[in-house]
């Protein structure tokens, strides 16, 4: 499907245009991000996710349902991920994802 090409899911995306001030950047941002694939959600990423946030709670580590989300998404496509963020660097290496850049987390 991706052919090594990065993806988005579109949760990613909203992220990414949250907080913008201006039509223009908007807009701007829009068509760049027109490049990337978007992967397409599936009933089972949203229960792996849940699964992922229990496991990783029971554990001591806590993220954001869109952190889980993008993890079950790298989980279930067999996909990398770039952690952008501790806490997502983390819940990934509790779930033995394959990250780019590393894989540790400083907790």
């Amino acid at each position: 499907m991706l052919d090594g090409r990065a993806a988005l899911i579109g949760a990613i995306r909203q992220e990414l245009f949250s907080g913008i001030k201006t039509l223009t950047q908007f807009d701007t941002l829009k068509t760049r991000l027109m490049a990337f694939d978007n992967i397409a959600l599936t009933l089972q990423d949203y229960e792996v996710a849940a699964q992922s946030f229990n496991t990783c709670r029971a554990n001591g580590v806590q993220g954001s349902n869109t952190d889980f989300l993008i993890c079950a998404v790298a989980i279930n496509h067999r996909l990398p991920c770039l952690p952008l963020t501790e806490t997502l660097r983390c819940i990934g290496s509790g779930l033995i994802l394959g990250f780019i850049g590393g894989d540790s987390c400083n907790r």
